[in-house]
């Protein structure tokens, strides 16, 4: 948490309803790293809710225990209030321009990723049919910053994903 502590306190001209402090590369950098990290650590925390109330564990994987884990340093953040980090996060990378259309692709799927998985814990399964619009729409957004492709095969491949090194990277 003291992490957490020190990022909130360099991204402070971006934090708040009010411009506190001068808006410079250091304090949106802090900015980017605090929002993304905001939203991995909530993802978690959510991961550990729906695991908690299924009751279904495996022995190795999840148990009564990890209760006691704090996945969330961020604990004070709600789910609307990382997604509207996340929308300003947006805004400002595109008034930055081409320059950061890989790290805009990277915040818009975190944003869609945390929206899918808000709208699956819906109660009677409700949130479906928008889900997987949003499942559409990241899987776009996936494919158009994944890099060129190339047609071999008749299937798309990614010239960056070689899946035999992948293979020996895993191991047995």
């Amino acid at each position: 948490s003291y992490g957490v502590g020190e990022l909130a306190k360099l991204a402070r001209p971006y934090l708040g309803d009010e411009v506190v402090g001068q808006r410079d590369e250091t304090a949106f950098l802090a900015y980017v790293v605090l929002t993304l990290s905001a939203v991995s650590c909530k993802l978690c925390e959510l991961t550990q809710e729906l695991v908690r109330m299924a009751d279904v564990y495996e022995e190795e994987d999840y148990s009564l225990y990890i209760g006691s884990l704090q996945l969330d340093p961020f604990g004070a953040l709600s789910v609307e209030k990382i997604k509207s980090m996340l929308l300003d996060l947006e805004s400002n990378l595109e008034r930055r321009g081409e320059a950061s259309a890989s790290l805009l692709a990277i915040v818009k799927m975190r944003r869609l990723h945390l929206e899918i998985f808000v709208l699956f814990d819906k109660p009677d399964l409700s949130g479906i049919p928008t889900a997987l619009k949003l499942l559409e729409q990241l899987k776009t957004i996936f494919e158009n910053a994944a890099g060129p492709k190339n047609r071999k095969n008749d299937c798309d491949v990614n010239p960056y994903f070689d899946p035999l090194l992948c293979q020996k990277l895993l191991g047995p």
